[in-house]
This record gives C-alpha cells, structure tokens and sequence, in this order.
C-alpha cells in the first residue's frame, strides 16, 4: 500500500533551510527489475546478466509473433531465451502484447473476436510456461495511441481486454498475479477509470511509466495525487523507466547512470513497489525510435557501459540494505539512512539534484557515487550537469 503519510511528511519537509529528521516505521525499498527483450538474448548477453543474479525481468510476448495462423501457437523464439536466462532469474514478468494482423488488421483487439482470439493467446501462454512463471503483464501503454494503434485509446475497451485475457489466464493458473498494463506518462486516471468498469475491479495495483525530462524527484507528486484519489490506495509498480540520450545529446553514461540511482530513491520514497529500469539494450526493429537512447549496454560492440555497472551496483546495494530507517532533507537534497538488520549494517545515501551544494560529507567517508562531483574547501559540490549526483556514504 502507499505509504501516505511517509510521502507527506517528505513533501512537506522540503521548505526546510537544514537537515531535519522525519521520523518514520522502517519501509521497505522496492524491487529493482530490468526491461530486457529476451527474443534478443545470446550468449554474451547472459553472461552479462549473470552479474544481477535473481534480477526480477520484465520482457515482451508478442501476440503477432506466436500466432501466425490463426489457433496456431508457436513459442520456439521465446522458449529458448527463457531457457537460457531461467538461471539468472526466477522472476520473469512477460508482457501478452499488441496487435496481430490476422484480427482486426493488427489493431489492438476491440472486436469480440479479436477479444476472444487474444484470450486463448494468453491461454496458450500460461499453459506454456505456467511451470516458471506465475505473473503476466496485459498489455502495454493502453493509453498512448501509438501502442493502442487503430483506434483511440479508451478505458472501457482496456477493461474488456483486460477481464478477458484474466479469464483465459486463470482457467490455466488460478493463482496467477494479472497486472494491468503500465501506463505512459503516469496516466492514473485511465488506470482508475478501466478498473472502476472491470469485473475483476476495483484493482490494487497499478503500473505506470513515469517518462520525463524532469527531475526524477517529481515523480513523488504524481504517486501522492493516485493516492489520494483513491480511498483504499492501490500497490503501485513502476514496470518501465529511465533517461535516453535522444532527450538530452549532452547525456554521457556518467549522467545516466547518476539519474538511474536518482530514479530508483525516488521510486522508493514514494513508496513505490517495484521498479523496472528500461532498458537493458536492444537492435529490435519493433522499438520505436522514442524507445531508443535508453539502452545500459552496447550489445553491437557487446560493451558493458558506466550506466550498466551502476546498475548492478544498485542491484546489489538494494539487496543488501533493504529498510529505510530515516529521512531527512533541505531543500531539493535527500539524505536516506538504509539499514540491513541481519547484518546490523547501515549506509547514507544523499541525492543531490545539479547545482546544490553539500558541505558536511568526509571524502573518506565515501564509498561510492554516481554523478560529478567537484570538492571545494572540504564541502562537496555538484558541477553544472542537469543529471546530478548519489553518494553513498558514512558519517
């Protein structure tokens, strides 16, 4: 559930002018996740992948690409890929996607045969791989017309799709977790107006895609505003975020890889779930041009970047300390206190957007940092790059 009051005591302690401590239970930190197109996945890709063993995965099953003639399923290009990355992760969330052009001329499906063939396609799914995989992703950015092709996006038509692809699902796996498809642009309304019509309604969680060339700290407002619109506020994952070069040429990895960790304690002060980073890298043609720049690897010069090892230094930070113990800010600037109780462990993380100043961290007392940082006097000071700057650190 959100965590209303933590999120408010957060917002609210920003007209600080120094660090004050906002008392709060210990929370959780959502689960860090990574949007791969597994259809693309060879051998250098996996061992790549191996670094982030158990990484929650999050991929695509096209529709299109299963059934080519119609009641006629084929999984050979996903079983193998599934296959291969079964051993780095137990926890794949596919997406049953898009259109297919043997029902409604590739349209997003609407008409009742469509519905009904895009139902036995989820069928035919979770009866393929039901033995690993339990949770399954409807549809992806329902609300975006280029996703939603051929017509204008439209709730109740979602809500049809959705109802029946659960269905489907649950006649093969009672147990299964349905997930609504995530949103673009955090279009709760739509999420909110789909789930009202649904039968299987009202719903507890909710996807979004939080896109935006802001700050990624602003992502807290729009998580407060779904809350409270909603009397019961639902579960909130976050299945596809990041930055792209496309957005900004002046990027390099060392910005994307400061805005991936300002993303991620973002994500996780407004007590937001789970987060899946997009995304790992991909040559797929389908991507369109709006999904390019995002990627942490170069899989064509098979080249790990600065951005992929601060993912994995995430990874394996937020498995290690997994309870925020305490929040304190001034201004735009974040200090969180993780801790890690088996091990009796804690560490800082201060998030400093570009510009700001932070004088009372110890160069020695830092372990890691992502972002540039400019030392003036003893103080640390962010230089002028729009991507800023984590520290991870001890007092």
């Amino acid at each position: 559930m959100l965590r209303r009051t933590f999120v408010q005591t957060i917002i609210g302690s920003l007209c600080a002018h120094r660090f004050v401590t906002s008392p709060s239970s210990p929370t959780e930190l959502p689960l860090l996740g990574l949007c791969v197109h597994l259809e693309e996945i060879n051998d250098w890709d996996v061992r790549i992948l191996e670094a982030t063993p158990g990484l929650p995965i999050r991929t695509d099953i096209f529709w299109s690409h299963v059934e080519r003639q119609k009641n006629v399923y084929s999984f050979a290009e996903y079983a193998t890929a599934f296959k291969n990355i079964d051993a780095i992760t137990p926890r794949l969330l596919p997406i049953l996607g898009y259109g297919n052009p043997l029902y409604d001329g590739g349209s997003a499906p609407v008409s009742g045969s469509a519905l009904q063939a895009f139902g036995r396609f989820a069928a035919a799914s979770v009866e393929q791989f039901k033995q690993n995989i339990n949770q399954w992703e409807i549809y992806n950015e329902p609300n975006l017309p280029q996703m939603w092709k051929g017509s204008t996006p439209d709730s109740a038509a979602y809500s049809r799709l959705y109802d029946t692809a659960v269905d489907a699902i649950r006649v093969e796996d009672p147990q299964a977790l349905c997930v609504p498809g995530g949103l673009g642009n955090t279009d709760w309304r739509f999420w909110l107006e789909a789930s009202q019509r649904s039968v299987h309604g009202p719903w507890t969680l909710c996807a979004l895609h939080p896109y935006r060339r802001a700050a990624p700290e602003t992502l807290q407002a729009d998580v407060n505003d779904l809350g409270r619109a909603m009397q019961q506020p639902p579960q909130v994952w976050i299945t596809e975020w990041g930055y792209s070069r496309l957005w900004q040429p002046l990027y390099d990895d060392e910005d994307l890889a400061a805005l991936l960790h300002r993303a991620y304690w973002s994500a996780a002060l407004a007590g937001v779930q789970r987060l899946y980073w997009y995304q790992f890298g991909t040559s797929n043609p389908e991507v369109p041009i709006s999904g390019r720049g995002f990627d942490l690897v170069d899989r064509s010069n098979r080249k790990p970047t600065v951005a992929w090892n601060a993912f994995v230094q995430l990874s394996g930070l937020t498995r290690r300390y997994n309870h925020i113990e305490r929040l304190t800010s001034t201004r735009s600037v974040y200090r969180i206190a993780l801790s890690n109780a088996l091990e009796h462990d804690a560490i800082l993380v201060t998030i400093v957007p570009s510009g700001e100043r932070v004088g009372d961290i110890a160069e020695r007392h830092i372990e890691a940092r992502w972002g540039r940082l400019t030392h003036m006097s003893g103080d640390v000071l962010l230089g002028a790059q729009q991507a800023g700057a984590v520290i991870y650190h001890h007092q």
